[in-house]
């Protein structure tokens, strides 16, 4: 699942470089995505400077993650 979202990051980030990013996750995942040094959030930013917003969404399955602009709209990749 990780990988996915890391090849969905990249692609948006290709189309819309300047947009702020958030991604919500279920509450396990965030918490996965946050652990250790450095940390999955962490080596996104080392790897595509750009610092990758996570928050928890109760609504959202364990399987399920979405991408949301800095105007709080998802952003669709279908």
């Amino acid at each position: 699942m990780i990988d996915e979202i890391d090849r969905d990051l990249r692609f948006i980030l290709q189309a819309h470089p300047k947009t702020r990013l958030t991604l919500k996750v279920h509450p396990y995942i965030e918490a996965f995505l946050k652990k250790g040094l450095p940390s999955p959030q962490m080596k996104w930013y080392m790897s595509l400077y750009k610092w990758i917003h996570i928050k928890s969404a109760g609504d959202i399955q364990l399987t399920e993650y979405r991408f949301f602009d800095n105007n709080e709209e998802e952003i669709r990749l279908n």
